[in-house]
Order: structure tokens, then C-alpha cells, then sequence
């Protein structure tokens, strides 16, 4: 049984105990940096952050205390940001987000995203201005879950998109998901 702090969607962050059966990557961190990595992920939950969805999080998204800092409308965090959120305000970069290159089927998902988002907008509480104001700033690159898994468990961190790509590609593998 473990604990499993996340992203799910807009305004929709979770902290859930897993039971059973579960894949998850343990960062490749020293013992004492899991558990400050675990005590301040705790510290975001308790304070209730909104939390919007969103491909572009404007730089720092946590204070050093785990305040969540709302940017600009038309910013948030996806499921695979708000990690790598986590990890960068503790100075803990798992990427090299310059890094990310820009892929074609990246805008099909981006697409997908703002068009769910438009007929959930009422179920989740999303202001009709962040969507807008998403489609005005298309997603350059996107950072998938399978790469932050990659780089968190790949030693040399912050890791390029070069140095990640093939282990992200053998997370999917060991998932069972076609790439």
C-alpha cells in the first residue's frame, strides 16, 4: 500500500492510497530526498491549490513551502507537469525542458484536450477565458507521463529529451501501451 499524489484533471487534485497491483516509478533518489519529496507533495495537498489545467505553467508553479502560484489565465498543469512542478520547487529537476522538441501528434492531443475541456466545462468548473485563452497559445511541446517516469528513474538528472527518449519508450512497453 502506498500513497499516490496527482494531477487527475482541472481543479482535480488527488491524494489516494493504492492498494494491490500498481506500476509506478520510484525516482532514483537518496532515501532522505523521497521523503522530503513526499513531505512537500503532502504540504501542496493540504493546502487545497485549484489547480488549472493546462499545457503552458508559466515558470515556478510552488513556493518553497508548497503554495500553489496560479499564472496568467490560459496556464496550468498537465498530469505530467504538475510532477515535474513538484520536483523543480524543491530544486530537483528531473528535465531539461528546453530541451523537449516539438512533435506533430503532440497538436492532435493538444486538440483533443481543448475540445474535452470545452464539453466538460460545466462538470469541472472551467472559465470559457482559459479555454480561449488556451487556443490562442497552441502547445509548442508537450512532456508526456512516460518521460517524466524515464527521467525520474534515469540517474543524471536534469535529463534531455535525447537522454530519455528510448527508456520513456520502454515505460510504455512494460505498461503494455503502443507507442
Amino acid at each position: 500500500m502506498f500513497r499516490v499524489v496527482h494531477l487527475a484533471f482541472h481543479f482535480d487534485l488527488r491524494d489516494e492510497e493504492i492498494a494491490g497491483a500498481a506500476t509506478c516509478a520510484r525516482a532514483s533518489l537518496s532515501h532522505s530526498n523521497q521523503e522530503i519529496v513526499a513531505a512537500f507533495a503532502s504540504q501542496v495537498v493540504r493546502g487545497d491549490p485549484q489547480i488549472k489545467y493546462g499545457v503552458t505553467s508559466d515558470g515556478q508553479c510552488f513556493d518553497s513551502v508548497g503554495n500553489y502560484i496560479e499564472g496568467p489565465i490560459g496556464t496550468g498543469l498537465t498530469c505530467a507537469t504538475f510532477v515535474t512542478a513538484i520536483f523543480r520547487a524543491l530544486q530537483l529537476p528531473i528535465l531539461a525542458e528546453e530541451s523537449w522538441p516539438t512533435r506533430s501528434e503532440d497538436k492532435e492531443w493538444f486538440e483533443g484536450i481543448v475540445k474535452f475541456m470545452e464539453e466538460k466545462r460545466e462538470e469541472y468548473g472551467i472559465d470559457q477565458a482559459h479555454i480561449d485563452a488556451l487556443k490562442q497559445d497552441p502547445v509548442a511541446s508537450r512532456i508526456r507521463p512516460e518521460e517524466v517516469a524515464a527521467g525520474a528513474l534515469h540517474a543524471d538528472w536534469p535529463n534531455a529529451f535525447q537522454d530519455i527518449e528510448a527508456l520513456a519508450q520502454e515505460v510504455l512497453e512494460e505498461l503494455g501501451v503502443a507507442a
